[in-house]
C-alpha cells in the first residue's frame, strides 16, 4: 500500500480540491476532477490517503469536502482524517520559517514591534497579546487567541494540530503545550482547547487533547490531560 499525507488547506472548493488530488496522487492529465474519475482511478490502485488539516477543508467545502471523503471510503482507500498534522507529515518549511520568526521576536524589544512579530506567526490573534522572550512555537499557524493574551518567559507551543486560547488567558514561563507526542499518543495530534480567564501556572505541561475550562487557575508544574 502507498501511504499519501495530504494537506487540506489548498482545499476551497471542488475544484482546488480535485487538482490537489490530482498532483498529491500522481493522476494522468485526463483525470475528470469529479467523484465518478476519482473513485476509477482510487481503486487502480492501493492507497492509504492521510487528510490532515480536514476541519478545515470542511468549513470552507461542506458538502463536497463530505463526498469526497465518501468516495475515498468505498474505494477503500482512506486510512484516516486528521484535523491536525499527522507527525509523519509536519511541514519542515512552515516550522523553519516559525523558528525564524520566533528568533526574530526575541531580538525585539519595544512591545509594538514584539505584537506585530506574534501576529506574523499565528492564525489568529485578538487585542493586546504579550510575550515574554523564549516563546516557541512548531508552526504558529495553527494557534488562535482572544483578547489580553499573555505568555511568559519559554513557553512553547507544539502546534501540529490547533492550539485554541481563550480571552485573558496568562500562561506562566516554561510551559510546553503539545498537541503531538509520539511518546504518549503514537504520534496523533489532538487539539488543545483553553477557556478564558484562564491562568496557568509556570511548568505546566498541556498534553494532546486537554481540555481546560473557563476560570481554570492550573497549580505550576501541573500535567493536563485529556479527560
Amino acid at each position: 500500500m502507498k501511504k499519501v499525507w495530504i494537506d487540506c488547506r489548498s482545499w476551497r472548493d471542488r475544484e482546488s480540491a480535485h487538482e490537489s488530488l490530482k498532483k498529491e496522487l500522481g493522476f494522468p492529465d485526463y483525470y475528470g476532477r469529479n467523484a465518478d474519475a476519482l473513485y476509477d482511478l482510487l481503486t487502480e490502485k492501493d492507497f492509504g490517503i492521510v487528510l490532515y488539516h480536514a476541519a478545515r477543508a470542511k468549513e470552507n467545502m461542506g458538502k463536497e469536502f463530505d463526498r469526497i471523503e465518501k468516495v475515498m471510503r468505498d474505494a477503500d482507500a482512506l486510512d484516516r482524517v486528521w484535523e491536525g498534522t499527522p507527525w509523519g507529515a509536519r511541514n519542515a518549511a512552515a516550522e523553519e520559517d516559525a523558528r525564524e520568526k520566533c528568533a526574530a521576536l526575541d531580538r525585539i524589544s519595544d512591545e509594538a514591534g514584539r505584537e506585530k512579530a506574534l501576529r506574523g506567526l499565528f492564525d489568529r490573534l485578538g487585542a493586546r497579546p504579550r510575550a515574554e522572550h523564549g516563546f516557541r512555537c512548531l508552526d504558529g499557524r495553527h494557534i488562535r487567541a482572544g483578547d489580553d493574551l499573555e505568555i511568559g518567559w519559554g513557553v512553547k507551543m507544539l502546534d501540529s494540530a490547533p492550539i485554541l486560547l481563550g480571552d485573558r488567558v496568562k500562561i506562566g514561563a516554561e510551559t510546553l503545550f503539545t498537541t503531538s507526542d509520539p511518546a504518549w499518543d503514537g504520534g496523533e495530534s489532538a487539539t488543545i482547547s483553553v477557556g478564558s480567564d484562564v491562568r496557568i501556572g509556570a511548568r505546566c505541561l498541556i498534553l494532546p487533547g486537554a481540555v481546560i475550562p473557563d476560570g481554570a487557575v492550573i497549580a505550576p508544574g501541573t500535567v493536563v490531560k485529556p479527560e
